[in-house]
């Protein structure tokens, strides 16, 4: 009954989310010397934006994990392809119960694809940026996270990929699942409907006795002083109310851990959640995605 609750509630996000998009992707018109391919892998499909040939960006768009597709962050890809960027971006399964095991499993076969079709793709790997936003965030950092890890491979049944991630982009990163469930003004209904409603959603119903929830609920459970991590940039908004916090909480402890992290804070208040992916070419959109693009530029 409580998870009926749980997934009615979310089916009303989900659905203010649709109508957002619909409205500011109706706006949004595609520059003519930026091509936008569509391929599929398995049974999802993928875009590819290029103005001309450089270095692959891959863009794992956000959603609350239940919404979204290849195409909602149309808008950012394209500004990343003007840019000098080829952009590819993948539509991954948003249905169903145990959502997280099979959208890492989406990513895992997509980027696996991109490795072995690269000529027939004209994908240069030479160097690769891997960017996430959202619940995206998550799915990024948990595929580094896996794909360098042996006993997490086997345990998932995946094989690990051959690609070198450069940089990874965490754009308002919910990669903390209990915290992003538990509402501050409504401490009870957190505890007994939200944060076991995300868990049931993500994890299964036996989610206590899962194998990839009881290692991934939270970073502490996978990055330690020896977790092997590219170049990272958290990017945040005070604006972000919601989310603003989780972000901080994976700064603090990837420097903790000494690893190469940088954050980008928006102290605009009307800077909100993913700001910068869902309006690119604003004056705080451009001021955030041109430090973006320093960063990941060649020294």
């Amino acid at each position: 009954m409580l998870y009926g609750f749980y997934k009615f509630i979310y089916n009303i996000i989900k659905k203010e989310m649709a109508k957002n998009d619909k409205k500011r992707l109706a706006k949004f018109i595609k520059p003519d010397d930026i091509s936008k391919e569509v391929y599929k892998c398995n049974e999802n499909e993928f875009n590819i934006y290029r103005k001309k040939t450089g270095h692959l960006i891959i863009d794992i768009h956000g959603g609350a994990f239940v919404y979204g597709d290849k195409d909602i962050n149309d808008p950012f890809c394209c500004f990343l392809a003007n840019n000098g960027y080829v952009v590819s971006s993948l539509t991954y399964t948003i249905k169903g119960e145990a959502l997280l095991k099979k959208q890492i499993a989406d990513v895992f076969s997509y980027i696996n694809y991109l490795v072995l079709n690269k000529e027939n793709l004209k994908l240069d790997l030479n160097k690769v940026i891997l960017t996430g936003d959202s619940a995206g965030a998550l799915l990024c950092l948990l595929f580094v996270i896996i794909n360098n890890n042996e006993m997490m491979l086997k345990e998932l049944n995946l094989k690990k990929i051959n690609i070198n991630i450069d940089y990874l982009i965490l754009n308002h990163s919910v990669c903390y699942i209990k915290d992003a469930a538990n509402l501050a003004n409504h401490k009870i209904l957190a505890k007994y409907v939200a944060i076991p409603g995300i868990c049931r959603m993500l994890y299964g119903k036996d989610y206590k006795n899962d194998y990839l929830y009881n290692n991934t609920y939270e970073a502490e459970l996978y990055i330690n002083k020896e977790t092997k991590l590219p170049k990272i940039l958290l990017i945040s908004s005070k604006g972000d109310k919601d989310f603003f916090n989780l972000t901080i909480k994976l700064y603090n402890l990837l420097k903790e851990k000494n690893k190469d992290v940088t954050l980008y804070l928006e102290t605009d208040y009307k800077a909100i959640h993913v700001f910068n992916i869902i309006e690119p070419y604003s004056n705080l959109g451009l001021k955030c995605n041109n430090y973006l693009l320093d960063f990941i530029c060649e020294v």
